[in-house]
């Protein structure tokens, strides 16, 4: 596999992966799906949406911003936002490999990570043997909205540049 290095879209040479009725698979674009159809045939699309899942926040006493990334929904309903698993990353940013970055700083439960004068996020619990591992819940008047515009997709250091949501 080689993965995208950047963030430019075109959607129809956008690749597409069919598997016929025999379980054959052949590599096509997008641009041709219409070709792969017939009067009759079904076409179910998935369209749910991508959150940012990383986000760069400090603490009373880490005042170097570090990232955290979601890393499991825990919401109690499936439109209950505000609690999820995360994942410590020590300082730096994506274009930095996450093996050379420092080491992740230790938080204890009860810490209020600071994202915004509006998102924040109190650490619930810490995992045992893994302190990078922590259960998180946000708080924020108005999350959806403080979650798209101070989160950012999940980056990776090989990529050339930043990607948006819309890349996902």
């Amino acid at each position: 596999m080689i993965p995208a290095h950047s963030s430019k879209r075109y959607f129809e040479e956008t690749k597409l992966l069919v598997i016929n009725k025999n379980s054959q698979i052949e590599h096509a674009k997008v641009g041709h799906l219409s070709d792969y159809f017939k009067k009759e045939d079904l076409l179910i699309v998935n369209n749910s949406g991508t959150m940012p899942s990383s986000f760069q926040v400090t603490t009373e006493t880490v005042t170097a911003p570090f990232e955290i990334r979601l890393a499991a929904f825990r919401g109690e309903t499936h439109t209950d936002y505000t609690k999820w698993t995360a994942i410590i990353f020590g300082s730096g940013d994506w274009r930095l490999p996450t093996e050379k970055r420092g080491p992740a700083p230790t938080v204890a439960k009860g810490t209020s990570l600071k994202i915004s004068d509006s998102l924040s996020a109190k650490v619930t619990d810490v995992k045992s043997g893994s302190p990078r591992l922590i259960e998180i819940e946000f708080q924020s008047t108005q999350l959806i909205e403080d979650l798209y515009s101070e989160g950012r997709p999940i980056q990776y250091s090989y990529l050339n540049e930043s990607l948006e949501v819309w890349d996902q």
